[in-house]
């Protein structure tokens, strides 16, 4: 870990406002109760274990706090664009831009102009957000990683959350000592073909990733409570392209979770729908700690082609509907949570596998005793769930906010594509994929063809188990309803 003293000038107008928070309660403030250092140090990650830290490596960082790695570990330096969010005992939040110089590890700074008080107790957090008004209860956020170019650590840091616990100054300085909350991981991941790639994924059989996370620095230590878990973790990935039999590394910040017991499905996603898979095993991750994983990763052979609309989520969506040789056709029609068209063509209750007859007779996906047996399940199974069965992992049904981001983020446009009517939807990147209007059927009969379209999602309507959300469209709309779980309708996949 390197040492740097950055001195910045008392005089600029911004630092100065931010010590006002702590100097206005303190009438009696003068240079001889004031601090005078402020240091501020992060600590190194450090290999679970030593044989798996890397040697040296150059790199640059465009984003937030720096990353470096090195024989020991990887440790994250200032950046000038870094700013802490500090909290005193005797007043409100205040900010602290590293102001000058950058690309250590410990940062000293002269104290006089922020007035922070030898009597008073301090906490700090990164990165500081204006809006975080509540010490006790401070939001942290995991969403997709980014990673550009191999074994590139560039964007690393964008989900780099450390936390200082309680300092008290002595003889006229505070050292905030921060411990990054989340775990490094390196994925060494050997791929069969030449290949370019836009994504990685892991997937658990449980929802074990934290996505949203709560601080609280009210107490001396500070406390952490997870909100949100996911089933999966993600990163989007650029430049990233190999010869056969060469590696991919990539490089996560992952938050702290307990993986132990969990095989985790390691997914890389290739050119034109291609998956690159593997089965690790889950480590219990602990804050502050790097691990690595190396394996090879064998091809899908029997895949189908998936479009990256350049959703927020990062998800890929099947350019085709379960049962469709291509975009246009309608493929099958499944009563939902089951796997096989019905056979009869009847698509009523007296054929829905999931009830004895009626709608207020259910079986499984009931949260309602009026509706039948009750056992709260709100969402498919994987065995219950068209898409997965028949295409295999990782693909599913949609839930319902996959299907909402689809709706917002996306641009719809209705069009004929080899003769049939649908929607067109376009993503932020400009790619685009096709909906038909292939309408739905029910007691016998096919219903709506080429002038409406009802897909399902995969979450049930809570207030009506005998229904489910469906994305409906037709030639002048396009959004939700409700419809009846044993008609038959399109299943169109996608995968994280």
């Amino acid at each position: 870990m390197k040492y740097i003293s950055l001195f910045f000038s008392l005089c600029a107008a911004t630092f100065l406002a931010s010590c006002a928070n702590d100097a206005a309660e303190d009438t009696q403030s003068n240079n001889d109760d004031a601090v005078q250092t402020i240091r501020f140090v992060v600590e190194d990650f450090v290999w679970d274990s030593p044989s798996d830290a890397p040697a040296s490596h150059n790199l640059s960082s465009r984003y937030r706090t720096q990353a470096q790695k090195n024989s020991s570990g990887v440790s994250f330096i200032w950046s000038a664009t870094d700013t802490v969010g500090i909290y005193s005992t005797r007043g409100s939040q205040m900010e602290f831009p590293i102001a000058t110089g950058d690309g250590e590890a410990y940062a000293e700074f002269d104290g006089g102009c922020w007035a922070m008080k030898n009597e008073c107790t301090y906490m700090a957090y990164y990165p500081f957000n204006k809006y975080n008004l509540d010490r006790s209860n401070i939001p942290f956020v995991y969403g997709t990683a980014k990673q550009v170019g191999n074994d590139n650590v560039d964007n690393l840091t964008q989900y780099d959350y450390i936390v200082s616990q309680h300092v008290r100054p002595t003889d006229g300085k505070v050292t905030f000592q921060f411990r990054h909350l989340g775990a490094l991981v390196k994925f060494v991941l050997t791929v069969p073909e030449a290949d370019s790639f836009s994504s990685f994924t892991l997937v658990a059989t449980d929802a074990v990733f934290p996505t949203r996370l709560r601080l609280d620095l009210s107490s001396i230590m500070p406390k952490y409570t997870v909100e949100t878990k996911n089933r999966t973790f993600s990163m989007r990935l650029s430049d990233i392209s190999v010869e056969a039999g060469g590696t991919v590394t990539l490089w996560a910040l992952m938050p702290y979770a307990d993986l132990s017991g969990n095989d985790l499905t390691a997914i890389l996603y290739g050119n034109g729908g291609k998956m690159y898979t593997t089965t690790l095993t889950g480590k219990k991750m602990e804050s502050g700690k790097a691990y690595q994983y190396m394996a090879t990763l064998e091809a899908q052979t029997n895949y189908h082609e998936w479009v990256d609309l350049g959703l927020p989520s990062g998800k890929k969506w099947a350019t085709c509907n379960v049962g469709a040789a291509s975009p246009e056709k309608y493929g099958n029609f499944y009563a939902w949570g089951e796997t096989e068209p019905d056979a009869s063509g009847e698509y009523s209750w007296a054929t829905y596998k999931y009830s004895n007859g009626t709608y207020a007779t259910l079986k499984k996906y009931n949260n309602n005793k009026s509706y039948g047996t009750v056992d709260n399940k709100t969402v498919l199974d994987p065995e219950d769930d068209a898409a997965t069965v028949n295409w295999s992992y990782p693909w599913r049904t949609p839930t319902y906010e996959e299907f909402d981001e689809l709706r917002t983020q996306c641009t719809w446009t209705w069009k004929t594509k080899n003769g049939a009517y649908g929607f067109q939807v376009t993503g932020p990147n400009g790619n685009s994929i096709f909906f038909p209007a292939a309408g739905y059927r029910n007691i016998g009969s096919l219903n709506f063809a080429g002038s409406y379209g009802y897909y399902w999602s995969s979450s049930l309507d809570e207030n009506n188990p005998s229904q489910t959300h469906v994305l409906y469209f037709h030639g002048t709309y396009f959004g939700w309803g409700t419809y009846t779980r044993s008609n038959g309708r399109n299943v169109r996949p996608v995968c994280d």
